[in-house]
């Protein structure tokens, strides 16, 4: 519990300092907002042209917009632009990919020693909590394979509720991050 509350501490109160944040994760998304929001002007694509340098090959403004229109869904609906949305989505999947472990080791092993322990190294990690500090969609992406994982184990091969379940977050992946197009494969 206290290294989630720091978490979320951190990532909340502390302005972002994380390089892919300030140029793509709050920028890129609140320039989204700027262009009008949700729904788009119908004379332009629905996303600003994004130009920025890169040390070497970069994606840039051309991965998937998923984590980006939250943000600037939600800056939407209140009506002005905040980068607390952005800062608060990573800590938030962090401890519902912990909470998500922990079920996991719960139902599968029995044992709430071993879960708690589980949920303990899942949390501890530093390189996990690193990533939970900075705006990134990296997060969100850990949830939603977890995610798959657990309803692998859980419904089972075979289950069409567990089908449904299992392309609707690879769906989800893949709006997110070209990365998780790897869901597919589950």
């Amino acid at each position: 519990t206290a290294i989630a509350l720091l978490t979320f501490q951190h990532a909340i109160f502390l302005p972002p300092t994380y390089h892919d944040a300030l140029i793509y994760y709050l920028y890129y998304a609140k320039l989204i907002f700027l262009n009008g929001g949700i729904p788009f002007p119908a004379d332009a694509s629905g996303f600003p042209e994004l130009v920025q340098c890169q040390v070497g090959l970069g994606l840039g403004a051309n991965y998937p917009h998923l984590f980006l229109l939250w943000q600037a869904s939600i800056a939407t609906v209140f009506g002005a632009w905040s980068h607390v949305p952005g800062q608060f989505l990573p800590p938030l999947a962090g401890v519902a990919t912990a909470l998500l472990v922990y079920f996991i080791v719960l139902r599968r092993f029995r044992s709430e020693r071993l879960a708690l322990w589980s949920l303990l190294l899942v949390e501890s990690v530093p390189y996990w909590i690193w990533y939970r500090n900075w705006v990134s969609d990296y997060p969100l992406a850990v949830w939603l394979t977890v995610a798959c994982l657990a309803l692998l184990s859980e419904l089972g091969a075979g289950s069409r509720r567990g089908l449904v379940a299992l392309a609707a977050l690879a769906c989800a992946g893949a709006h997110l991050n070209f990365l998780m197009v790897s869901l597919w494969l589950f």
